[in-house]
């Protein structure tokens, strides 16, 4: 009989010496990348895009949109493998996301990107600084957080300890940085008294330069004397709050103006932007710390994590005062152990249950030959997919889980198939074995060349789906070669050794194996024979599959059955988005938040709720592409809602969170104004900007926000469509000082001055740092008005100005003031105006395929 390639194959390892020793080097292979291989939550996708940050002072969106976006968009779009370039304006600032092609090189995609605006940095509007650049990518995801609280604790000391602990952190091998959440940082207040300016004659931008003056520093050289070199450096160094209050302004009659004469010097927390406050079920409140970390690519999240811990750990009680408690509320290591975990769990049941079916159907033997093709098949994927650069996460586990059930066919033919030709005893055992692998080669290799042709598309879907799926196609075609391997190599082996032995090997011992009269054979004959000898039957038979196979396909559309894409992780954490109309205080978003996280904290499954008010929270995977992290602002909040552990609690996390929307809402609600809250889960997939997006486009503003309106109205409309936002904003009212040139030059003052004067008494600036090298961040002096001198049009009604005459003219002399809205907000994708109408589908068995149908 002439044999084939498979035969040829198997009957070349049936006796090798070298088939125990592949079998030993796949085992050992295996069992090393899965102790070396790192592990991590989520898989590492290469998105390559980058934000442009362009400030533009005063600016409206829409000058921001002519002078700068337009420009902007027209220079980035001619940059090869540009896909989407998103802008973004408001009143003084611009944001430019540009996104590659999925699967372009990151470094590549940047290089290009700086030496495009370096080339076209003539183009940049007059007065507009150039962009910058910054990435973020799933090593920026903070892995590990966190959190510093004392009931009675002051945020300042909190935050000088979170420094501290900083800086031990980032000495851990494979940290790439931490950052620090909450508290107010030090830093040196100079609240100017706007009245007594005007008094001493001193306008508030010579206070500023005289503290930078008093600021500047510098290694003036040295000189050698006595055999000496003598080191010389000029600066008079501002070291505490009273060096700053002594610094000369200017001298009257003989007698000195100080900084101390014209404003309070404050050495202590800076003034309050944001809030951190954490609570759980018992409803107390106390301040906290956030310190979140993240890891360097490629590095083991379990092993830095636990090192994370470990730190912090011989620091209570070192570094960490014995009243300030320390909470662990992220540390993604862990959790993409227990899915490592998990996965041996389940592998090792999927190979006993298969050893019990075959033990049962074939003998013991059988079991063990079939069961030693897993181990073998996933130790050698395992390999591949760290030569490939992949990681142990979510969705290479899911891969290896789902083929499973696929690389064990190979083994069960190829032995099956053997043990009957052992039994027949027609020929020797090595020849039967031949024969047996022959009979079934072309077959499983045809089949598994089907399952390769039938998962390997999936490595071409376009879009983030593609690389963030790409271990399930690659995974399950290494898989099934592999196992096709195992099953023409490996199993023929075992088999010889193992089924041969029981069937004695001599075609004349025993009673001879006849197929026919096999109970399964008749069986099936008894089956298959009355619809072969009448084609009615036949045909009929085939009718009936083919309607039971279409009424299958229609329960998709009938929903009987509903269809989704990939199922929600159970996660131990939920965030919650608070956005609240613009122009509300800090002070009352704070309440909001407050209402909501007692909400929160009301529902059995959740251990602790983290508010974040005007600062944004650690974000996750999802927010890297939604840009949580730059949350920030008074009319902001976010709630990081800490579920218990997996095993103390009954629900999914999604079903928590299905259950806190309505209470949170209703919360929200007993407020009285338009709250925006999104329950944010980590999705299943890619982060995307949300499940339904709704892109508006037209010729004027108004249509496009008409129309955005009425889509979002449709979207409350349906059931399952949830947390629905509107990309503008809500009316916002605004001062605006315009400088009457006429009256400025009649005054002696110019339309700098002025400028100068009410952005520094408003918001402040930063004129200098101290000289302490003790403080583990810089710490800044800045200048600003008085909190009362600057509540107000008819307060800040007192600030002057100098002349060039040497008097002093209040602002009001030389301005008009108009009250007005501010003006709306600016959207643009790849160079037209748009509105996003966001959302998304709640309900486990909802999908979003069918609310975009409805």
């Amino acid at each position: 009989m002439k044999s084939n390639l498979a035969g040829r194959l198997a009957d070349a390892f049936l006796d090798s010496k070298l088939t125990p020793l592949l079998m030993a080097a796949a085992l050992a292979v295996g069992a090393w990348t899965l102790v070396t291989m790192a592990s991590e939550e989520e898989p590492q996708i290469i998105v390559p895009l980058a934000d442009l940050y362009v400030p533009v002072p005063g600016a409206t969106p829409q000058e921001i949109e002519n002078r700068v976006l337009v420009p902007l968009e027209n220079v980035l779009s001619g940059i090869e493998g540009v896909e989407y370039v998103y802008s973004h304006a408001q009143p003084g600032f611009a944001l430019v996301t540009v996104r590659y092609e999925v699967g372009r090189d990151m470094e590549e995609s940047l290089v290009g990107l700086y030496s495009t605006l370096m080339k076209n940095a003539d183009r940049m509007a007059p007065g507009v600084s150039m962009p910058l650049v910054k990435t973020v990518t799933i090593d920026d995801v903070p892995f590990f957080s966190a959190i510093l609280r004392a009931p009675d604790g002051d945020p300042a000391a909190l935050r000088d300890l979170a420094d501290e602990l900083r800086v031990e952190l980032m000495a851990l091998p494979d940290v790439r940085d931490v950052s620090v959440a909450g508290g107010q940082p030090r830093e040196v207040r100079v609240e100017l008294s706007a009245e007594r300016l005007a008094t001493f004659g001193i306008d508030p931008g010579r206070v500023a330069q005289r503290l930078e003056e008093a600021g500047i520093r510098a290694d003036a050289g040295s000189f050698t004397r006595d055999g000496e070199v003598v080191r010389v450096v000029a600066g008079p160094f501002l070291r505490d709050a009273i060096d700053v209050e002594r610094v000369v302004l200017d001298v009257r009659d003989g007698q000195l103006v100080q900084v101390g004469d014209v404003a309070r010097v404050v050495d202590g927390p800076a003034e309050v932007e944001a809030y951190t406050f954490h609570t759980d079920a018992s409803g107390e409140w106390s301040p906290f710390v956030a310190l979140s970390v993240a890891k360097r690519p490629g590095a083991d999240a379990t092993g830095v994590g636990r090192a994370l811990e470990a730190r912090l750990h011989e620091l209570e009680g070192v570094l960490i005062p014995g009243d300030v408690s320390l909470q662990i509320t992220r540390n993604y290591g862990e959790t993409a152990r227990e899915k490592v975990l998990t996965l041996q769990e389940h592998l090792l049941m999927a190979v006993l249950a298969v050893g019990i079916v075959v033990a049962f159907t074939m003998g013991w033997r059988s079991a063990v030959v079939v069961m030693m093709a897993v181990p073998v098949t996933f130790a050698l994927t395992l390999f591949v997919y760290q030569i490939f650069g992949y990681t142990l996460n979510r969705v290479t586990l899911f891969a290896l889980i789902f083929v499973t059930g696929i690389v064990i066919d190979d083994s069960i033919i190829v032995a099956e198939n053997m043990e009957r030709h052992f039994a027949m005893r027609d020929r020797p055992l090595r020849a039967a074995a031949r024969a047996a692998v022959d009979e079934v080669g072309n077959p499983t290799i045809l089949a598994t060349l089907t399952v390769i042709a039938a998962v390997l598309p999936m490595l071409f879907v376009s879009g983030l789906m593609g690389p963030y799926m790409s271990p399930m196609p690659i995974g399950a075609t290494v898989a099934m070669l592999f196992s096709l391997g195992v099953a023409l190599i490996i199993t023929p082996w075992l088999a010889f050794r193992l089924l041969g032995g029981a069937h004695g090997g001599e075609a004349d011992e025993g009673e001879p194996y006849v197929l026919e009269k096999t109970r399964i054979y008749r069986l099936y004959r008894g089956l298959m024979q009355p619809l072969l000898d009448r084609p009615r039957r036949l045909w009929g038979a085939l009718g009936v599959v083919v309607v039971l196979l279409v009424g299958a396909g229609s329960m998709f559309l009938t929903r009987t059955v509903r269809m989704k894409m990939l199922p929600f992780d159970d996660k131990n954490e939920i965030q919650v988005i608070l956005d609240l109309p613009e122009g509300t205080p800090l002070e009352s978003t704070l309440a909001v938040a407050q209402d909501v996280a007692r909400a929160a904290a009301t529902v059995p499954e959740v251990a602790d709720v983290q508010l974040y008010a005007g600062t944004p929270a650690p974000f996750n995977f999802n927010g890297m592409i939604r840009h949580y992290y730059l949350r920030s602002g008074p009319t902001v909040a976010d709630l990081q809602v800490n579920l218990v552990e997996k095993g103390d609690r009954d629900r999914r996390s999604h079903d928590v969170a299905l259950a806190l929307r309505p209470l949170l809402l209703d919360a929200a609600a007993r407020h009285g104004v338009d709250v925006s809250l999104k329950v944010a889960e980590v999705p299943p997939g890619p982060p995307v900007l949300a499940t339904l997006v709704a892109e508006i486009y037209g010729p004027t503003p108004e249509a496009r926000e008409a129309l955005a309106t009425r889509v979002a109205e449709r979207f409350e409309a349906h059931p399952s469509v949830v947390d629905i936002d509107v990309s503008t904003t809500a009316p916002q009212t605004e001062l605006r000082y315009r400088v009457d040139p006429e009256r400025a030059a009649l005054a002696g003052v110019s339309k700098g001055q002025v400028v100068q004067a009410l952005a520094m008494g408003v918001g402040g600036r930063v004129v200098t740092q101290l000289e302490a090298p003790e403080a583990r961040t810089p710490v800044p002096v800045r200048v600003r008005l008085s909190a009362d001198s600057r509540a107000g049009r008819d307060r800040l009604a007192g600030l002057h100005v100098g002349s060039a005459g040497g008097a002093m003219v209040p602002v009001t002399d030389v301005v008009s003031v108009e009250k007005a809205r501010v003006p709306q907000v600016v959207d643009r994708k790849n160079g037209l105006e748009v509105v996003y109408v966001t959302a998304e589908v709640a309900g486990g068995a909802e999908s979003p395929v069918y609310a975009i149908l409805d």
